[in-house]
C-alpha cells in the first residue's frame, strides 16, 4: 500500500444510495473506530449500571429512613401521651403536697408549734421532684432520638413504667399522710375544744370561805350539803367564765340572786350565784376567762361572794378538782 492511500482491508465501507439520481455516498470507517465505540458503550453501560444501583440503594435507604421516621413519630407520639399523663400526675401530687403542707401548718398552729416542714412530707416531695426530673429527661430524649432502636424504646417504656409505679407509691404515701393529718387535725381540734370548755378558770381570785361538801348553814346553823365553793372578794369585782360555752341562764334565781349558768358541752355546766349585776345574756357564747358578771351579795348571802358550782352530767362535783392553782 502506497503512502497517502487508505488500507481498505482494515476498514468497513458504508454506502448511502439515494432513491433519486443523486450521487452515491461512500464512507470508510476503520475497524479501530468500532473497537473504540464498543469500549465507550461498554464503559457507559458499566457507569450507568453503577449509577442505577446507587440510585436504587439510595431509594431503599430513603424508604427505610421514611419508615424509621414514621416509626419514630409513632413512638414519640405514644411516649408524649405517656409523658403528658405523668406530668399531669406529678402536678396532682404537687397540689396534694401543698395541701399537706397547709394541713401541717394548721395543725402546728393549733398546738402552738412553729410551722416547719414535716420530715416525711419533705422526703416525699424530694422523691416526687426526682421523678419529675426523670420525666423531663425522657421527654427531651424522645424528641431528639434519631432512630427507633427496639432496645432503646423498650428501656424508655420501662423507665416510664417505673416512674409511674414510683409516682403511684408517692401518691399512696401522700394519701396516708393526708388521712393521718386530717385525723390528727380533728383530734387536735376536739382536744383543744375540750380543754377550752373544761372549767379550769377561777371565776374570781378571792378568798375561799366555804368548801364543797357537808357544812353548817351560815344563817340556820343546820348541816347541809354545799354543792360548790364560796369565794369572797370586794363588791363589784369581776366574775369570769370558768370555760368556753353557751350561757344557758342569766337572771334572778331564788336563794342565789343574780345567777349565770353556762353549758360547756362534754357534760360540763357551771353556776355563778349572788352576783350584783350580769354582763351576759342567755344564748350568748362566751370564752374561757370572759367577764360574765360582777361579784355581789344578792339572794341569801351573808356578804359579797360568788357561789360557784361545777356539774358533770348534772351531778355536783368538787370544783377544786378542776380549778388550776
Amino acid at each position: 500500500m502506497k503512502k497517502g492511500k487508505h488500507n481498505y482491508k482494515s476498514a468497513y465501507t458504508f454506502m448511502m444510495i439515494p432513491n433519486n439520481e443523486d450521487k452515491i455516498k461512500t464512507y470508510n470507517l476503520p475497524k479501530c473506530f468500532f473497537k473504540a465505540l464498543t469500549y465507550i458503550l461498554a464503559s457507559l453501560l458499566v457507569i450507568s449500571c453503577f449509577f442505577i444501583h446507587s440510585f436504587i440503594t439510595l431509594k431503599k435507604d430513603y424508604a427505610k429512613n421514611i419508615k424509621n421516621i414514621h416509626s419514630l413519630e409513632i413512638i414519640n407520639d405514644k411516649q408524649k401521651l405517656q409523658i403528658d399523663e405523668l406530668k399531669k400526675y406529678t402536678q396532682d401530687i404537687k397540689e396534694k403536697i401543698n395541701h399537706l403542707n397547709e394541713l401541717e401548718k394548721e395543725v402546728k398552729s393549733l398546738v402552738g408549734l412553729e410551722a416547719e416542714n414535716d420530715k416525711d412530707i419533705k422526703e416525699i416531695s424530694h422523691a416526687q421532684t426526682q421523678e419529675d426530673k426523670s420525666i423531663r429527661n425522657i421527654s427531651r430524649g424522645s424528641l431528639f432520638q434519631r432512630k427507633p432502636d427496639k432496645s432503646s424504646e423498650y428501656d424508655q417504656s420501662n423507665t416510664l413504667m417505673e416512674i409511674k409505679i414510683n409516682l403511684n407509691k408517692i401518691e399512696e404515701s401522700l394519701s396516708i399522710e393526708e388521712n393521718n393529718f386530717n385525723s390528727l387535725k380533728t383530734d387536735v381540734v376536739d382536744q383543744l375544744n375540750y380543754l377550752a370548755a373544761r372549767p379550769t378558770q377561777w371565776p374570781n381570785r378571792g378568798r375561799i370561805t366555804s368548801t364543797f361538801g357537808i357544812r353548817k348553814a351560815p344563817k340556820r346553823g343546820a348541816s347541809t350539803f354545799h354543792k360548790g365553793v364560796d369565794i369572797a372578794n370586794s363588791y363589784g369585782s369581776i366574775i369570769k367564765a370558768a370555760g368556753k360555752g353557751k350561757v344557758a341562764y342569766a337572771g334572778w334565781r331564788s336563794g342565789l340572786g343574780y345567777t349565770v349558768i353556762i353549758s360547756h358541752g362534754y357534760g360540763f355546766t357551771t353556776l355563778y350565784g349572788h352576783n350584783s349585776s350580769l354582763l351576759v345574756k342567755a344564748g350568748q357564747q362566751v370564752e374561757k376567762g370572759q367577764p360574765i358578771a360582777k361579784l355581789g351579795n344578792s339572794g341569801n348571802s351573808t356578804g359579797p361572794h360568788v357561789h360557784f358550782e361545777i356539774r358533770v352530767n348534772d351531778n355536783p362535783v368538787d370544783p377544786m378538782k378542776y380549778l388550776g392553782k
